[in-house]
C-alpha cells in the first residue's frame, strides 16, 4: 500500500506523456547529434545543431565545416556547404568562410551519418571505411552565429 501513491504519479505522468507531444529541442551541442545518428544510423536527425567549427576542409568544391580539428573524430559533426551556397553563406553572416574558423554557429537541418570509403592510389574503392556525421545545408539560412 506504501507504493501506491508513487505509482498512481508514475501512471498519471506516463498518460500526459502519451497526449503531449513537445516540440524538437535545439540539441545542446553538435556531438549529441552525433550520437543519436549513430543509434538511428537509418534516419536523420533534425534540429538546430550549435557546434564551434574547428576545422575547415574542401573537396570537389564543396565546404566542410568540421566542429572537432579532426573530421574523422567520431563525435565530429560536419557541415557540408555547395560552392554557391558558401558564397551565399558568407554573404549573408558579412565574413568569408576561413573567417568561420573558431566561430560559434547554429546550424538547422538534418544530420545523417554517411560511409566514408577509403580509395587506394589509384582513385579506386578500398575495403576500408569509416562513418561521419553530416549536415548538408541547402539554404543559407540555415546557419546563424550563435551566442555564446
Amino acid at each position: 500500500m506504501r507504493h501506491f501513491p508513487v505509482l498512481l504519479l508514475i501512471a498519471a505522468l506516463g498518460g500526459c506523456a502519451t497526449h503531449r507531444a513537445s516540440p524538437p529541442q535545439p540539441w545542446a551541442d553538435a556531438s549529441d547529434a552525433v550520437r543519436a545518428a549513430n543509434v538511428e544510423p537509418a534516419h536523420a536527425i533534425a534540429g538546430t545543431f550549435v557546434m564551434t567549427v574547428q576545422a575547415l576542409g574542401q573537396d570537389n568544391g564543396r565546404i566542410f565545416l568540421n566542429s572537432e580539428r579532426d573530421y574523422r573524430n567520431q563525435n565530429c559533426l560536419t557541415v557540408v556547404l555547395a560552392p554557391a551556397i558558401a558564397e551565399q553563406v558568407a554573404q549573408q553572416l558579412g565574413v568569408e568562410v576561413p573567417a568561420l574558423l573558431h566561430r560559434r554557429l547554429s546550424v538547422r537541418g538534418e544530420a545523417r551519418r554517411v560511409r566514408i570509403q577509403f580509395r587506394d592510389g589509384q582513385g579506386r574503392e578500398s575495403s576500408k571505411y569509416y562513418y561521419q556525421t553530416h549536415l548538408q545545408v541547402e539554404d543559407p539560412g540555415q546557419i546563424a552565429f550563435a551566442s555564446p
